[in-house]
C-alpha cells in the first residue's frame, strides 16, 4: 500500500474515531441528518 493511502486511511480513522459536534449536535427541525456517506468526504 502506497504511503499516500497509507496516511489517507490513518486520517479517516483518526476523524471517524474523534466525536465531531455538528454530527453529535441534533439536527434543527425539517432538515434530514446527512447520509453516513457524505460525513466520509
Amino acid at each position: 500500500m502506497p504511503a499516500d493511502e497509507r496516511f489517507a486511511v490513518r486520517r479517516e480513522s483518526a476523524r471517524a474515531s474523534v466525536p465531531r459536534p455538528l454530527t453529535a449536535a441534533p439536527a434543527p427541525a425539517g432538515v434530514p441528518p446527512a447520509p453516513p456517506g457524505l460525513a466520509l468526504r
